[in-house]
């Protein structure tokens, strides 16, 4: 049983005979005949009243014109619907993201709303352990966030978005961006605001910075909240270590710089979600942070 199928029956209901309805649909009186036939042999019932003075339904017919119906209507919405999750005209995104794909998360979605006007958006922030969770129940398709080093993802799948390198960022005035660069070793004296969460990244700079001559950075700041740093950035000669991502915003616009430090490490960037086909507008969404992140990188 097909969806000809349902339209021949009810054309041949609406128009009260096989020849009428073949007329309207352009087809021949056997051929249509045919279809009602082997529709009534695939559900073993009749569904026709034959007559000299016309076509009506059986009681089977009756009950199966309002399944007909509802089956038609059904599949027109949902080529309406993909229509519309293909251009954009509609279509809900629910992620998630780590604190540090604020700095260009942000003008990604803006975009795409001004390029699909009727797509909707709700954004959830958290920490790793946090987003998986939200994932896991459901709450939102995926989270845009970094993966810890040898993560190993059982239950979800993970789109690798390329690796981002980790920036030393300071205010615009401070004395180090007179510097064409800077060594890490030089550093033994500035302070320093960080991140403790995510783990990944304040690990993967001590460990680097171990390795190149600073042995025990002087950390003045720690906090989860990367507004918190930010501003302590503006505010103050502190040092911080970032991905680039996360002060790409304020690094565009001139109000922090970027210390030239040679060999700064990467973090692994992902998408993780649940196995399965994700949401046309999310799958946007993945394409166009991923572009950004590599646009960075290069």
């Amino acid at each position: 049983m097909d969806l000809t199928q349902l339209e021949d029956f009810l054309a041949v209901l609406e128009h009260g005979s096989i020849l009428a309805a073949a007329e309207a649909k352009g087809t021949s009186q056997p051929t249509l005949s045919r279809r009602i036939r082997e529709l009534e042999d695939t559900l073993n019932v009749p569904l026709l009243n034959r007559t000299p003075r016309g076509i009506s339904a059986t009681v089977y017919g009756s009950l199966f014109r309002q399944y007909a119906e509802q089956a038609l209507q059904n599949h027109r919405a949902a080529l309406e619907e993909l229509r519309g999750l293909k251009s954009g005209a509609q279509g809900h995104a629910r992620i998630g993201m780590a604190a540090t794909f604020s700095g260009y998360l942000p003008t990604v979605i803006s975009q795409l709303q001004t390029n699909r006007p009727g797509a909707t958006f709700e954004v959830v922030e958290g920490t790793y352990d946090a987003l998986v969770q939200l994932i896991l129940k459901r709450d939102i398709e995926g989270a845009f966030t970094m993966l810890p080093p040898d993560e190993s993802l059982e239950l979800l799948a993970a789109t690798n978005l390329g690796d981002e390198p980790l920036v030393v960022v300071v205010n615009k005035d401070h004395p180090l961006t007179r510097q064409a660069t800077v060594s890490l070793n030089s550093l033994g004296e500035e302070a320093w605001v960080v991140m403790n969460r995510p783990h990944s990244v304040r690990d993967g700079f001590l460990a680097f910075a171990n390795a190149h001559g600073l042995a025990s950075p002087n950390i003045a700041v720690e906090t989860s909240s990367l507004d918190f740093l930010k501003s302590m950035i503006k505010h103050s000669n502190l040092l911080t270590f970032l991905p680039r991502g996360a002060v790409h915003s304020e690094l565009e616009d001139g109000q922090f710089k970027a210390l030239n430090i040679p060999e700064l490490p990467t973090v692994r960037m992902a998408f993780v979600h649940r196995h399965g086909v994700l949401p046309p507008l999310v799958v946007q969404i993945v394409f166009a942070v991923e572009a950004t992140i590599k646009s960075l990188s290069s």
